[in-house]
């Protein structure tokens, strides 16, 4: 089972039900907090749904302010 498919299954969403991202609009990806890259993992706590927006944010932004907004 991938981290999407795990996480759909915690929070019993089913692919491609309206799952709300942080900013309300609906979420089409999942996201490590932790990137994977910097030792992140699959755990249900590492994972959030974000829209396609909010995900190309959190990867561009540099300073950190974005994410903290979010998941601080």
């Amino acid at each position: 089972m991938n981290y999407k498919q795990k996480f759909l299954k915690h929070y019993g969403y089913a692919d491609g039900e309206y799952i709300p991202c942080v900013c309300g609009k609906n979420a089409t990806d999942i996201h490590h907090i932790v990137f994977k890259s910097q030792g992140g993992s699959d755990n249900i706590d590492n994972l959030v749904a974000l829209c396609r927006e909010c995900h190309i944010k959190v990867h561009d932004d540099k300073d950190k302010q974005f994410a903290k907004n979010f998941f601080e």
